[in-house]
């Protein structure tokens, strides 16, 4: 069974610059990609900060079952 690996851009960025390393990591990995609050087209909801980014990825790691990833 693949582990799950999720890719976290950098700042700036979005899910879309890593497309290309999905689908190269994906034959190992079950891989996900999240955009941070105020990326990727979306709207700051609250300043950006670390905690943010933590709460965002927790989030979408409940949203999608994942209870360990990388």
């Amino acid at each position: 069974m693949k582990e799950n690996l999720i890719l976290l851009h950098g700042a700036l960025g979005s899910q879309v610059q890593l497309v290309e390393l999905n689908a190269i990591l994906s034959e190992e990995f079950n891989v996900h990609l999240l955009d941070f609050s105020g990326h990727g087209g979306q709207p700051p909801d609250i300043a950006f900060s670390s905690d943010l980014f933590v709460r965002d990825t927790l989030q979408y790691m409940d949203r999608h079952q994942l209870h360990i990833a990388h």
